[in-house]
Order: C-alpha cells, then structure tokens, then sequence
C-alpha cells in the first residue's frame, strides 16, 4: 500500500530501518498510553485526559503531518502549529519508550519535529534560557 515519503532526520532510528516514518508509525493504536495509573506512561495524558495529549493521539498528528493529503487535519508539515501544540505538554520523559508495547519514542519524534519546525527560524526565548544552563 501506500506509504508517506520518509524525510532527511536528524537522528538515525536504528530500530525503525532507518525511517523517521517507520518510527511514527510504530504507534497501531492499542492505547495502553491513556492509561490512568501503574506505569509511567505518559504524565501529561493522565494530566490532560485529552487524545492529543495521549503517545497514540500525537503519533497520529506527526502521520497525518508525513501523509501530506489535503483533507488532512495538518496541512502544513513541519511547521504545523497543531502538532507542535500536540507536541508542546510532553516532557520527554521516555514512558511510551517503555510503557508502550510496540515502544513508542515520542522523545526522539519530538526533538526530530522540533529541529524541523524551528529550523531557519529563532525558537522560543525558553528554548535558549534552557540551553545555556551549566
């Protein structure tokens, strides 16, 4: 069937041949991310109990962003406001890493966006005050 094109990555996704693709599409939807206790599973879902906050509703915003079809919720790729949103509560803490059976790494897929989002252009003024920390 049909695939969307696997972009230029920062990081080499070693376990997903190669594919920031592969990589987002590593998500097949169980939902064990919307999980309410036990586990570490994603902090901000249990925060939030909203799907875009959940592994499952972010990777399904980063698919759409690859997929590129005009009736898609995000039309405008790697600088999309809605997945950078989606993307903005998660705090990289890596429990989709290891709470997600099919071990989604929203971390990585979030630093891959961000460097794409961002790319050419200032980041936030958080970013920098972050990055200059000793």
């Amino acid at each position: 069937g049909w695939r969307p094109a696997t972009p230029a990555t920062r990081f080499g996704y070693p376990h997903d041949d190669h594919s920031f693709t592969r990589a987002v599409m590593r998500c097949v939807g169980i939902g064990n991310c919307r999980s309410h206790r036990g586990g570490v599973m994603c902090p901000s879902y249990r925060a939030t109990r909203e799907e875009e906050h959940s592994t499952r509703g972010r990777a399904r915003l980063l698919f759409e962003m690859l997929d590129g079809h005009a009736d898609s919720a995000v039309t405008d790729g790697w600088r999309s406001t809605e997945v950078r949103d989606a993307l903005d509560l998660c705090l990289a803490c890596k429990g989709c890493k290891s709470d997600c059976p099919t071990g989604v790494d929203m971390a990585t897929l979030k630093a891959e966006f961000l460097d794409h989002h961002y790319a050419g252009r200032p980041r936030p003024a958080a970013h920098y005050s972050l990055g200059w920390l000793p």
